[in-house]
């Protein structure tokens, strides 16, 4: 009973952040890696949707009075995961995006659209606990993002779309990963969560057929708390985070540009309802605290992310184990 309530609990107590490219749009793949749970030989499936919508217009930490450009990014994401044994897991995560913008200036509106299977990201984890003296359980990772995705969308016109609208970033970037995690003694289903992800970004070396382009390094720290209880006999996990992002600026042809990087704070409650023994219905809000941008830029306005969280153990690890 107690390993799913705790599954239960980390699912939506350490809900996932987002990644943000040049205009805080583009695919969230450092905000989603690694399970915070784990036990061993424990299959984890995540299945979501996640959309960013883009309506504020910044100059550093103001506010600009601008309507005149909207950005949503939709993205649906699929992870799974493995843990092999008492020390070592595996995650990979999945995606494919859909990406608009419009801009409205003197009367004509313009729309740009791309979509496609987006980057994949591959994690090695190392996992330790000490849940008999301290309560904290702890993993590492690191991993490649795979460049799978296209690069080359073009405009109605034959043009190629500037790099934050592509599903891919064409590199082969580097990901590191820590989370940690501790129980209350007294309340085992709530926790406390820290988490730090860093994000280092190598180059597309084809952008637009004869130049170099690299996103700039990125990291992003969470702290958060997650509890459970019972509603109407299923399991309710709630969960409450802040999340600090910070990207650097991007570079073409080794040289920085303007209006790209910057740092945001995000407050990022969730909910997840257990729907059955082994499934998690979860839905995970993000609201911005504070945006400075390098230069001007438009930034999240709202973010949404809902989806579905399944585990899977051997019959012989799940005869006999109820949820409570």
């Amino acid at each position: 009973m107690r390993s799913w309530i705790i599954i239960l609990a980390c699912a939506v107590s350490f809900p996932s952040a987002y990644s943000q490219t040049c205009c805080s749009g583009g695919v969230p793949l450092s905000g989603n890696v690694g399970f915070s749970s784990f036990e061993p030989q424990l299959f984890q499936f995540d299945l979501s949707y996640d959309l960013n919508y883009l309506n504020s217009l910044y100059n550093e930490s103001e506010v600009l009075d601008d309507g005149s450009r909207v950005r949503t990014t939709q993205s649906i994401l699929f992870k799974s995961g493995y843990t092999i044994s008492k020390h070592f897991a595996t995650d990979i995560l999945f995606t494919y995006v859909f990406q608009q913008r419009v801009i409205e200036q003197f009367g004509n509106v313009t729309t740009d659209l791309t979509s496609g299977i987006g980057d994949a990201v591959l994690l090695f984890k190392y996992l330790f606990q000490d849940n008999r003296y301290t309560g904290i359980n702890g993993q590492l990772g690191f991993g490649p993002k795979l460049p799978l995705a296209a690069t080359d969308r073009t405009n109605d016109l034959g043009f190629q779309y500037s790099a934050d609208l592509q599903p891919g970033s064409g590199s082969w970037d580097m990901f590191s990963w820590m989370h940690l995690s501790r129980q209350s003694f007294k309340r085992p289903q709530r926790n406390f969560n820290l988490s730090f992800t860093y994000r280092l970004n190598g180059k597309n070396r084809d952008y637009l057929g004869f130049s170099e382009y690299q996103f700039g390094n990125s990291y992003q720290l969470i702290l958060g708390f997650g509890d459970q209880i019972l509603l109407a006999d299923r399991p309710v996990s709630f969960g409450l985070s802040a999340r600090h992002r910070r990207a650097f600026p991007d570079k073409l042809n080794g040289r920085g540009l303007d209006n790209t990087g910057g740092s945001w704070l995000y407050i990022v409650p969730a909910i997840g309802i257990g729907i059955t023994q082994n499934t998690l219905f979860s839905i995970v809000p993000e609201i911005p605290l504070f945006s400075f941008v390098e230069g001007t830029q438009l930034t999240t306005t709202f973010r949404l992310r809902a989806g579905f969280y399944v585990t899977i153990k051997p019959k012989m690890k799940i005869e006999n184990e109820s949820l409570f």
